[in-house]
């Protein structure tokens, strides 16, 4: 090849070893790790490409782009890879529709599902991330600091254009508070390619801080022609103490015991069921919120989950699919209200169970705090989540959200969404999906709803609401995360934490 062609840059794909000739240019490793590709990237005296570096299968099957795309390029030798791959394989065809008449429809056998655009080529989640990740602008995740009533904050954007200065990229900014616009704007950054500029924001908008409400910037970064290269937002926190919330009205907590435990203060009231050791309603007034809930450590596999099973899917156990025995229940008033304390086994079967701590706490706030550790002892290698669902009645149809959106976000696979407040019914595509929130709220329209605090992951399931403190990371195609903290990998030893809290909501909050 160098003899027919000496300009022309040479590579096997899959291969890095030592003992490759100069001849070969570019060292090509495949589905290898982040810590992997990190290492060879820092240490390679030639170009590293992979040409095969992720794999997206189905539309769960992409986890860790971000990681890996770092971990290659943060390093001179490291000039990038290629995703396997960028179209679904699939075929159109004809078949007889419901009125009798021809109608076409394209067909996807398992092995197409490959690409991060669909057969049609409508871009799927994974193309949003693949074009967030390989944005060449970028802003920190950190929060910046800053004082009410102050006149600029100067934003560190990075430039990981080759070639490009930033000054060619237009900034089109939005000074947030929530879900409310305090203030817009036009920019310019200057930054050489592979240098870090500097945004002047204006943030005198913010004139004081109030308890509870999220600020942050959203910035679109444009090309020229006006199209956007990424949208990136910047979280503010303000300096100095924080501001006291407004305190909240205090009522009597009072118990009624019996074949269920009813708890109530002011409005709210909450029945817990020692039998299941459960809470199984939560109302406000006459509303009924929360019709029953239960301990979820389950949720059906997708196609790439059982790709990286390596057993078969029928041998896998449904881990929600349990009956429950109460070891311990109290319940105790305090002075700052009640507290329910409890354990239960689930038992799946013989050989697939799991014990659950409970520590319930209704205050005379009229707030829900509960606490939980769950052990399992299941023969699975890891849980894809770890919550509690609510069910709840089919009038609270309405999700809003403070987290990453609007897209689905996962502990490795969260940089297209963006921090924000959020808003769809619960059947749009908008409320799909998993979110990664700060707070969560379930209403109607007319009236009450509830919103949780302190998990850092929600899922609508139909039309109940699944309150989640661990979600594991997305596996690629044959591979599971390798940061073990994502993993939710099981053992003998294992035990798993989560909190969060129930505040119910007696009128809609304009």
């Amino acid at each position: 090849m160098k003899g027919s062609d000496p300009t022309r840059p040479v590579l096997m794909p899959q291969r890095i070893d030592e003992f490759l000739p100069p001849e070969v240019d570019i060292l090509a490793p495949h589905y290898r790790p982040p810590s992997a590709l990190d290492q060879l990237a820092a240490h390679s005296s030639r170009v590293v490409i992979s040409t095969e570096y992720t794999h997206a299968y189905a539309e769960d099957g992409f986890g860790g782009l971000a990681d890996s795309w770092r971990a290659l390029t943060q390093h001179p030798a490291g000039a990038g890879g290629s995703i396997w791959m960028w179209q679904d394989q699939g075929l159109t065809r004809t078949r007889t529709g419901a009125n009798g008449q021809p109608e076409k429809y394209i067909q996807i056998v398992t092995d197409g599902w490959d690409g991060i655009v669909r057969a049609d080529r409508t871009p799927q989640r994974d193309y949003w991330e693949a074009r967030a990740v390989y944005a060449p602008v970028n802003v920190s995740d950190d929060p910046l600091p800053f004082w009410p009533g102050q006149d600029r904050l100067r934003v560190p954007i990075k430039n990981d254009y080759d070639f490009t200065d930033l000054s060619t990229v237009g900034v089109h900014w939005r000074l947030m508070a929530d879900d409310r616009e305090l203030a817009k704007g036009e920019a310019k950054v200057n930054a050489a390619p592979h240098s870090t500029g500097y945004l002047e924001l204006p943030v005198d908008a913010i004139k004081s801080v109030a308890a509870g409400v999220a600020y942050y910037a959203h910035l679109a970064f444009l090309r020229p022609d006006g199209s956007e290269i990424v949208e990136r937002a910047v979280e503010l926190r303000a300096d100095g103490p924080a501001p006291e919330p407004a305190r909240p009205v205090e009522s009597p907590v009072r118990v009624r015991n019996g074949k269920t435990v009813l708890v109530t203060v002011g409005s709210a009231s909450y029945e817990f069921d020692p039998a299941s050791s459960q809470l199984i309603s939560a109302s406000a007034g006459s509303a009924k919120l929360i019709s029953g809930s239960r301990f979820t450590i389950w949720r059906p596999l997708g196609a790439n989950d059982t790709l990286n099973l390596r057993t078969p899917l029928a041998s896998v156990a449904d881990l929600n699919k349990y009956t429950v025995s109460v070891k311990s229940w109290k319940v105790a008033e305090e002075a700052s209200g009640v507290r329910i304390d409890a354990e239960a086994d689930h038992t799946v079967n013989e050989k697939n169970s799991f014990s659950v701590a409970y520590a319930y706490r209704v205050g005379r706030d009229g707030v829900l705090r509960v606490d939980y550790t769950v052990k399992p002892r299941v023969e699975f290698a890891w849980l894809p989540e770890i919550g509690m669902e609510f069910e709840t009645p089919a009038s609270l149809d309405n999700l809003r959200w403070l987290g990453l959106g609007p897209l689905d976000a996962y502990p490795n696979e969260k940089t297209a969404p963006i921090l924000g407040v959020y808003a769809g019914r619960t059947d749009s595509d908008t409320a799909k999906g998993m979110k990664a929130s700060r707070w969560a709220e379930l209403t109607s329209a007319e009236g009450p709803g509830f919103r949780v605090e302190g998990a850092p992951y929600i899922r609508l399931e139909g039309r109940n609401l699944r309150v989640l403190s661990a979600v594991v990371g997305r596996s690629e195609k044959g591979r599971r995360p390798e940061n073990p903290e994502i993993r939710l990998d099981t053992g003998p030893s294992v035990a798993f934490q989560g909190a969060f809290s129930v505040t119910p909501i007696s009128q809609v909050r304009k």
